[in-house]
């Protein structure tokens, strides 16, 4: 009930598997030692950046090897939806449809979840211009700073120095939308593979308001993955921040442009919800 007519949801046998080389780009630091940021557009602002080949490998078959205090990444199966493909059109459809399964979720999946917050959410279809693109750099929607003051805001008062003084992460729930994933899938980096010694904020201007995410610099030590023709009923769940942990704290992710896909391959769309998983 997930999928339109015309797609397979989970046809992964169709499409390519198996590790493959990847072009990746990393947001630099500018060489002028000014701090980096980017306007609201398609990557612009001022920041260089540069492009690594990296070697990313699929979780297909070992998904079970992962986990969010680890890696910072979770991939869950077979999820049941009432949503159709015609839900994701509406935002008042995607909000009363599909945030209370991904609240649900959490609550089922994530180890002591007890509230969850929905932040928002980004639908993106990269064959509509119209819409959000797949982002092609290497980012974690948030730094630690933007993270607590999230977390701040929406703990209500009656209960904020309770659930502030637990566990909260912010916790991202990516899915495709058309069925199974063939031109710009995701890449993500285990957690445990990153040092905090490449990790830099990056300022977002947008013509109200500013906010920042975190950058990283390449470094031959991350083991970046990808999950190989991710269907509608399966969740990538990336952690964005965690006030628990020293490490396994950000899931750097980025798209990617698979060279295996042949010309006219179905563009993806898909659609990552935002939240605040207090514990």
């Amino acid at each position: 009930m997930d999928t339109p007519p015309s797609c397979h949801n989970g046809d992964v046998e169709s499409t390519f598997r198996g590790a493959v080389d990847a072009d990746l780009t990393f947001i630099a630091l500018p060489t002028d030692g000014s701090a980096p940021f980017i306007t609201e557009g398609p990557q612009e602002g001022h920041n260089e950046t540069k492009t690594h080949t990296v070697r990313v490998e699929d979780i297909r078959g070992q998904e079970q090897l992962y986990s969010l205090d680890t890696d910072a990444f979770l991939a869950i199966q077979d999820v049941a939806s009432k949503s159709n493909y015609e839900t994701f059109d509406s935002e008042d459809e995607i909000r009363r449809v599909y945030y209370p399964e991904v609240e649900a979720l959490l609550l089922e999946n994530i180890e002591g979840a007890r509230r969850v917050e929905i932040l928002g959410h980004g639908v993106r279809r990269e064959s509509a211009q119209n819409h959000r693109q797949p982002i092609l750099f290497v980012h974690c929607d948030h730094t630690e700073e933007v993270a607590a003051r999230f977390a701040g805001e929406y703990a209500d008062s009656e209960k904020a120095a309770e659930l502030l003084g637990g566990r909260w992460r912010i916790i991202n729930v990516w899915r495709p939308l058309n069925g199974t994933v063939r031109t710009t899938p995701m890449t993500f980096a285990s957690a445990n593979s990153l040092s905090v010694d490449d990790l830099f904020s990056v300022e977002m201007r947008y013509p109200d308001h500013q906010d920042w995410f975190s950058g990283i610099r390449y470094n031959s030590t991350q083991r970046w993955f990808y999950w190989s023709g991710m269907g509608n009923s399966e969740r990538l769940i990336l952690k964005c921040s965690d006030n628990a942990l020293d490490i396994g704290k950000q899931a750097f992710h980025s798209a990617f442009v698979d060279r295996r896909a042949p010309a006219g391959a179905k563009q993806r769309e898909s659609i990552e919800v935002r939240t605040l998983v207090f514990s």
